[in-house]
């Protein structure tokens, strides 16, 4: 309530706002108390989003915060940062753009800093650069600001999700990784999916306590049948269009068993990034790296040579295609793979202390497992990507997870009993994140359709 006053004060009445700031520089000059010098600099934070220093102490302003940003330690660097963003907004926008928060904004700088996020899409385009982000807007409603300023207009757009690439170790990192020795240590992180419901003001404190890079990525989250249409919004399509050729191409997340459609989505893809360039001989083909188009299960199976030429042959039919068309042509062929739209997770199985109740299927799994989500259900591929079982989500009772283990407790049809299926893993709360997130969307589709 006190500083909700001291911001009202400010926004309503222009003499006293330099005060108001000197003031807060005062509190945090030679300030010994950790937790004063946060308040300090949440109160910052909140009073360059809300009124202008004058014009005469605008300069003095910005000195002051540039300073911290560039000799700061600590916090204190990244509110910095996130004040001078949010300041030079301001300064440019006048007097009158900015708003007194609620209590409930003002109590949410308690649970976490404001932050200033770039957010990526597939392909490494940058939607937005170090967009100042209050600790109360959550993962949802910033879905909703990419959405706006991407002018989306595609009835999907609810499937689209936030997801965190991690990207190792922060150059400086001088303490011990507190995971390098626990039982996932080996396993491969995949790109987590954050719920709506989450802040990415956490992701970014959780990322500097572990020293680890990572950064913000726009994609698709949900996949249901339904939603493999072709849309009237040509940018959505070309979202979809890039994860999909991100999964199939580069990541080589989706299983495409046959070779024609293997040279098909490599035509294609080639055909998209080049246009009429696209190379038009097999020596051209392999010094524009033609193998890195093909899916990296099926690299090593032919010769740079061999798959330049079975893909020239298909060329002069791709060209002059309209890059929607091919991009609508892409689709269709992953689309018709099991694993298309799933979301991957590394994980080791952890021995029952007995096998009483337990499937035999479950039993006779090895030890390491890829398990992926999708609109079908659960799949438990080994790490070779061969599928061993599969389980509809009505198979599945219960789920939950701590830092190291997953723990599924699994219904079994053929004795009517239940029996837990427990994975290590490092992704736990993903794995149960994304569960909910199929089932509920799942379950909204039957309602609508009811």
């Amino acid at each position: 309530m006190l500083a909700q006053d001291i911001l009202r004060k400010g926004f309503e009445y222009k003499p006293i706002r330099d005060e108001i700031y000197l003031l807060i520089i005062k509190q945090l000059t030679q300030n010994p108390r950790p937790e004063s010098v946060a308040k300090g600099w949440q109160v910052m934070c909140m009073c360059v989003g809300t009124f202008p220093p004058s014009p005469e102490f605008e300069n003095f302003l910005l000195h002051y915060i540039i300073e911290k940003r560039d000799r700061g330690r600590g916090a204190v660097v990244d509110y910095a940062r996130y004040c001078l963003r949010t300041l030079e907004a301001m300064l440019n926008s006048g007097d009158g753009t900015g708003f007194v928060p609620s209590v409930e904004e003002i109590l949410a700088y308690k649970e976490r800093p404001p932050i200033l996020a770039t957010i990526y899409l597939v392909d490494g385009n940058v939607i937005t650069e170090n967009l100042p982000l209050t600790p109360d807007l959550n993962v949802g409603k910033v879905l909703e600001m990419c959405s706006g300023w991407l002018d989306l207009k595609d009835s999907r757009i609810n499937t689209l999700g936030m997801f965190v690439y991690d990207l190792g170790e922060l150059d400086d990192a001088r303490v011990e990784d507190p995971n390098a020795r626990a039982l996932y240590a080996d396993l491969k992180r995949t790109p987590r999916p954050l719920r709506n419901e989450d802040y990415m003001g956490d992701t970014i404190v959780q990322k500097a306590r572990q020293r680890r890079k990572f950064k913000f990525v726009l994609k698709r989250k949900i996949f249901l049948d339904k939603y493999n249409y072709l849309g009237d919004d040509p940018f959505f399509e070309r979202m979809t269009y890039l994860q999909a050729e991100d999964e199939a191409i580069i990541q080589g997340n989706i299983d495409v068993n046959n070779l024609s459609e293997v040279v098909s989505l490599a035509s294609i893809s080639m055909a998209v990034a080049f246009g009429e360039e696209m190379p038009a001989n097999v020596e051209d083909m392999i010094n524009n790296a033609v193998v890195d188009f093909v899916p990296p299960d099926w690299r090593e199976k032919k010769s740079a040579e061999e798959w330049a030429a079975l893909i020239l042959k298909q060329r002069e039919g791709l060209i002059y295609s309209e890059p929607d068309d091919l991009q609508e042509k892409f689709l269709k062929i992953v689309q018709k793979c099991g694993s298309y739209g799933s979301h991957w997770f590394y994980c080791h199985k952890l021995e029952p202390h007995s096998n009483a109740g337990i499937p035999k299927a479950i039993l006779k799994l090895p030890i390491d497992l890829l398990v992926a989500f999708n609109a079908e259900g659960m799949h438990i591929y080994s790490f070779d990507r061969k599928l061993l079982l599969s389980f509809p989500y009505s198979d599945i009772c219960r789920w939950g997870g701590s830092s190291s283990q997953f723990s599924l407790i699994m219904a079994d049809e053929a004795s009517g009993d239940s029996y837990e299926f427990v994975l290590i893993t490092a992704q736990a709360a993903d794995m149960a994140a994304i569960i909910l997130d199929h089932i509920r969307a799942i379950m909204a589709e039957q309602e609508n359709e009811a």
